[in-house]
């Protein structure tokens, strides 16, 4: 296998999130571990690990301090997009959705076809780690991580969060969201003076 890699990155750091999306071939990286909840999605490719293996679609659940490796599973190698969340993060975001204390979720299978937490992640990538965005999907990964740990499921059921009313709670409190169908009016009908 040839070891190549491809990585790009962006790093929420202030509110300990970060994204990365990568691609390797070959030996993609040696045993370690973070201090964060690694969540991603394989793109394409496989990834495999010393115990698991990811196919494309698939979701990777890593916890804190858990030690993994990392290389592709066929000459073709792999490529994922990741979110690295602090634990606070989640716990936070845990006790928002059971309004209680909780335990960090533990998730037993850490490769899974999971399109809830999938789209998550995905999303994440696209809101360019808006605040209010990167808040909502930080909530819909704990809920995720919930309903993926069968020892919380009770504790999960309690209080689901109204994520289209949130995206509609953002939109009207985004100013630009009232202020594009003016500039748009404005812009037709306008002319140059030359």
């Amino acid at each position: 296998m040839n070891d190549r890699a491809a990585i790009g990155c962006a790093v929420g750091t202030g509110w300990r999130v970060e994204l990365l999306q990568a691609w390797f071939g070959g030996r993609g990286f040696a045993t370690h571990r973070h201090d964060t909840y690694p969540i991603g999605v394989t793109d394409m490719g496989d990834y495999r690990g010393s115990v698991e293996r990811s196919l494309r679609g698939q979701v990777t659940v890593l916890h804190p301090d858990e030690k993994h490796d990392g290389r592709a599973g066929t000459d073709r190698g792999f490529g994922y997009h990741i979110v690295y969340v602090a634990p606070d993060r989640i716990g936070a975001a845990v006790r928002a959705i059971t309004a209680r204390p909780t335990p960090l979720p533990f998730v037993r299978e850490p490769v899974a076809l999971n399109p809830f937490l999938a789209g998550a992640v995905t999303e994440l990538f696209s809101s360019g780690l808006e605040p209010l965005a990167r808040d909502a999907l930080i909530l819909r990964l704990a809920e995720g991580l919930l309903a993926a740990d069968p020892s919380l499921q009770t504790v999960a059921g309690a209080h689901r969060l109204d994520f289209a009313g949130l995206a509609r709670a953002r939109a009207f409190l985004d100013p630009w969201t009232l202020l594009r169908p003016l500039i748009r009016i404005h812009a037709r009908q306008w002319t140059p003076s030359w």
